[in-house]
């Protein structure tokens, strides 16, 4: 499983993409500063491992003042998108397939779901605010595929 983010233009193209709250979507993260000596070495290495289809964007970041609750722009970083054009983007036509192929795939690293409960919990450590309803409900759709069968 990988997480892509993708355009918001064309996130709300897809089925599912309202399946949150309603509100407008963020995408919770980390910035890395990299040191200017390494800068074209990090560049390579990023561009061979994400070349699959992804676009160097550059965005603007946004920091989180935990004691006012209030966000204040801190820069630009630059970051890898992927298009839903992309070959390799799985397209599900509702958000109970996305959990269906999540609950079902394994990978190199392990179980799909696996990745997912760990992103979860990853992004509510990272920013308890961020509060991800879409995140969420795809998360409780693919533990309900791990409830035995009611006979």
């Amino acid at each position: 499983m990988v997480v892509t983010l993708i355009p918001s233009a064309e996130w709300k193209e897809l089925a599912g993409a309202d399946d949150g709250d309603g509100s407008e979507s963020k995408v919770w993260g980390v910035v890395y500063t990299i040191e200017p000596g390494r800068a074209e070495e990090v560049q390579a290495y990023l561009d061979e491992r994400e070349k699959d289809g992804y676009e160097v964007m550059e965005v603007d970041v946004f920091v989180l003042d935990q004691d006012q609750g209030q966000e204040r722009c801190a820069g630009k970083a630059s970051v890898y998108v992927g298009h839903t054009t992309n070959p390799s983007f799985y397209k599900p036509t509702t958000l109970d397939q996305l959990a269906a192929q999540i609950h079902k795939s394994v990978g190199p690293s392990g179980p799909n779901k696996e990745y997912l409960y760990l992103l979860k919990q990853q992004v509510e450590d990272l920013c308890p605010p961020a509060n991800d309803p879409y995140l969420a409900n795809l998360e409780g759709l693919v533990k309900q595929l791990d409830l035995p069968a009611r006979p």
